[in-house]
């Protein structure tokens, strides 16, 4: 079975327990940094994805990470039983679901903000707003410069792109004025 299916079935059902619990975003935030912490590095991975090493020495090994970290809980419990299915390697595929499944939970989402120049925090504010208003979700922004875009922004939001850049402008009178049309 594919590795990302199986992760996201982990996922899934780590996230039915957080969600009942109401510790979605807690959940999240300790998952991910107890996953970059244990297997953020490709050797940590190895080890857990290592079928030489017995299967006592990896739940040993969690028993000691849980122990030193103060983690307990549904997640403590989520991660032995990783350990003892094998699966442990996975953590980084369900660390990525989980956090996929809260954002649209949460009604969570981030957008692109990219802009010739640096945009001003008073029209950041008004950008995200807007998006909040239109999306009815709680909107994350990442900022980033392109000078070619001579000057306006172009918000990217998942598939949807807004483009209200110079640059975007003069491409589509340019072709307007060549007979096509966008």
């Amino acid at each position: 079975m594919n590795e990302e299916l199986i992760a996201a079935r982990y996922a899934q059902g780590y996230f039915l327990v957080a969600r009942d619990e109401g510790a979605l975003e807690a959940a999240r935030d300790v998952l991910h940094a107890f996953c970059n912490a244990t297997a953020g590095e490709p050797d940590m991975l190895r080890y857990w994805a290592n079928p030489t090493v017995e299967t006592s020495e990896k739940c040993e090994m969690i028993e000691r990470i849980l122990d030193s970290s103060g983690v307990q809980g549904s997640l403590a419990k989520f991660l032995r039983l990783l350990v003892s299915k094998g699966r442990y390697s996975l953590i980084p595929y369900i660390s990525t679901r989980f956090d996929i499944l809260c954002r649209r939970s949460l009604k969570e989402s981030t957008a692109s903000v990219i802009s010739a120049k640096t945009i001003a925090e008073e029209q950041l504010i008004e950008i995200k707003q807007v998006l909040e208003d239109k999306t009815d979700k709680k909107i994350t922004l990442e900022t980033e410069l392109d000078p070619s875009l001579i000057g306006g922004v172009i918000v990217k939001m998942g598939d949807i792109v807004f483009d209200g850049s110079i640059k975007g402008r003069l491409e589509r009178l340019q072709m307007q004025m060549s007979g096509r049309q966008s």
